[in-house]
């Protein structure tokens, strides 16, 4: 970004950097990344996270959920030589940021303390041994519903690739950057889609609005945004990947900051 802070830190410095720094009150940077390999030719798209469903799932906003963590592989567990414990950042459903550090019992699932649970920002091991990958597909999911995904660390990863993050209470977040790359010969639509629109209102029933668009084929792109656009508390951001042919390969991201309101 090119303006400069004129209240906190170095006026010389990019007010990004002394976001980074903490020297903005209030604000934090805020960001995902993720990929989808092998997407399908859908009409809705694929999400770009590396869950198998095409779409993130959404947790009841009325209620919120509890979740169970399981992997692929026995040797992704708290004796195991994989990953050992596996680290949530969750928004409950009062909005607030929480965390929840599960010992991993391989392919025995193990259910998370909280049962509020409105969305997952972050989930990553913390904690493994050996090797620092996951030997299988650890997936975080609606307790009792093995297909309603979450999100993932795929074999041989150890932080979910996903770009789905809900904006916790009180905040606010304001986007930046948009990148995203396609491989394997495969024209693609990778869109930025918020459950809010251009007036910072969140949509009825959470259904998402396109934010920004760009086309690929085996190439890439990083947007920076003159005046970066925001989205209110408890919205969701994403990126979902459009193609006309199935097998492409995406990666995606995005980043800015959050402040409170």
């Amino acid at each position: 970004m090119s303006h400069v802070s004129k209240v906190y830190g170095n006026e010389d410095t990019p007010f990004s950097t002394e976001v980074a720094r903490g020297a903005i009150e209030g604000s934090r940077g805020f960001r995902a990344f993720g990929e989808r390999r092998s997407a399908t030719a859908v009409t809705d798209g694929n999400d770009v996270y590396e869950g198998a469903p095409i779409e993130i799932a959404i947790p009841d906003q009325t209620t919120g959920v509890q979740v169970s963590v399981v992997s692929t592989s026995v040797d992704d567990a708290i004796a195991g030589t994989h990953v050992q414990k596996v680290h949530i950042n969750y928004i409950d459903l009062a909005g607030d940021q929480q965390i929840e550090i599960f010992d991993m019992d391989g392919q025995t699932p193990v259910n998370s303390i909280a049962t509020d649970i409105r969305f997952i920002n972050e989930f990553h091991s913390v904690q493994v041994d050996g090797s620092i990958v996951a030997d299988g597909n650890i997936t975080v999911y609606l307790s009792g519903s093995p297909l309603v995904v979450y999100s993932q660390i795929s074999a041989g990863g150890n932080h979910a690739l996903n770009t789905a993050k809900m904006v916790p209470a009180g905040k606010r977040l304001y986007v930046s950057l948009f990148s995203a790359s396609a491989t394997s010969g495969k024209p693609v639509s990778v869109r930025l889609r918020t459950t809010s629109d251009h007036e910072g209102i969140i949509t009825p029933g959470l259904f998402y609005l396109y934010k920004d668009s760009v086309f690929l084929q085996n190439s890439n792109i990083v947007k920076n945004t003159l005046v970066p656009f925001f989205v209110p508390a408890l919205a969701i951001i994403k990126i979902t990947a459009y193609s006309t042919q199935a097998g492409g390969q995406i990666s995606a991201g995005w980043e800015g900051w959050i402040e409170d309101i």
